[in-house]
């Protein structure tokens, strides 16, 4: 048994994934182990990792499978990872592990789920959760604000318990995630030490120009909030996943592009199918609402103004459902089919 494992998807990460590799060749902590997962790639991404094995000093597990997406990848790392913590990295960013180790080994006789650490990007430090360090524990703020999921070693459990794991075939995988892992939370550890580096200038699959991929996050956020919601009949809960569900899929999808017309029909086309969803789920999808969310996201009037006449406008338009489905299709060749993880209801 390891105490950590780090878990890292890689897709054609060849030019990009070099700091990182140069960190995790200095661990030669025997309680550390390396899941590095090689999904596809059509370069040299396999050849590197296979490389960094020969020549690491901790355990490395090397695994090469089809293209199923970073969360088919970890999917493929949580399966055989040994860890008592994981910690889910992606390979164009940066980690500091000494750091990530010290509040492990300092924290770990408080067994929280969750250890939640700063993040660098952009030439500032911030804490994705916004809480002052200290243990929690379990509450309605983390159904409000969840905070990212690479900034957080988690414990072994939170996924083991019942199976949790990550929509395939697709990528904003980590949105299904921020409805459910808050469910099996107990307690956790908030943290003002910086051991996260998420590095802007390399493009992921989820940084570079948009693709019908893009529409993943409409997906993952539909099935994140069907599966959480049924597991808990506290009104305050749901209207917090009522209102992340409103961000993730609305807001973040259908924000607005600088370049109108084409970009704003197109935004349209995801308020209207946000509409459709929003009846079938039975999330509250007024106006009212939509301009809370964005009063508390902070934009500008003009932003606002504009998204609510858009979305106001949708309402006329056509059902969106088979013009999302061909998007689909044309991205991934398949239809959209989330994990199979065994339903906990918690009061």
């Amino acid at each position: 048994m390891k105490l950590l494992s780090i878990i890292v998807p890689f897709h054609n990460s060849a030019k990009k994934c070099e700091r990182l590799l140069e960190t995790l060749s200095n661990c030669a902590d025997d309680s550390v182990e390396l899941i590095l997962v090689d999904d596809g790639s059509g370069d040299d991404t396999l050849d590197i990792l296979q490389n960094f094995k020969r020549n690491a000093h901790c355990s490395v597990t090397i695994i090469s499978q089809e293209n199923k997406g970073p969360g088919g990848a970890r999917n493929a790392g949580l399966d055989v990872a040994k860890g008592t913590y994981l910690w889910l990295v992606d390979s164009d960013d940066n980690i500091d592990l000494d750091a990530a180790l010290f509040l492990l080994k300092e924290n770990i006789i408080k067994d929280p789920d969750f250890i939640d650490f700063n993040i660098f990007s952009r030439g500032s430090r911030f804490s994705s959760m916004e809480l002052p360090s200290g243990l929690y524990s379990s509450g309605e703020r983390l159904f409000k604000n969840f905070g990212r999921i690479f900034s957080k070693i988690f414990h072994s459990r939170l996924f083991n318990r019942c199976n949790i794991r990550y929509s395939e075939f697709c990528i904003y995988e980590d949105n299904a995630l921020l409805f459910i892992l808050p469910h099996f939370v107990d307690r956790f550890v908030v943290s003002d030490i910086c051991a996260y580096v998420h590095q802007e200038e390399y493009f992921s699959v989820t940084r570079g120009k948009q693709s019908d991929r893009y529409f993943d996050r409409m997906l993952t956020a539909c099935w994140g909030y069907s599966f959480g919601a049924g597991m808990s009949q506290n009104i305050t809960i749901k209207k917090a996943m009522d209102d992340k569900f409103v961000g993730l899929y609305l807001v973040n999808t259908g924000g607005l592009s600088r370049v109108p017309i084409v970009k704003w029909l197109e935004k349209m086309r995801v308020m209207r199918k946000f509409r459709e969803d929003s009846i079938l789920m039975g999330v509250g999808a007024s106006t009212r609402r939509v301009k809370e969310v964005l009063e508390e996201r902070g934009v500008s009037k003009k932003f606002k103004f504009v998204f609510v006449m858009l979305y106001l406008f949708s309402r006329c338009m056509p059902s969106q459902r088979s013009y999302f489905e061909k998007k689909r299709m044309s991205a991934w060749g398949r239809p959209f089919s989330p994990p199979n993880i065994v339903p906990v209801r918690i009061e």
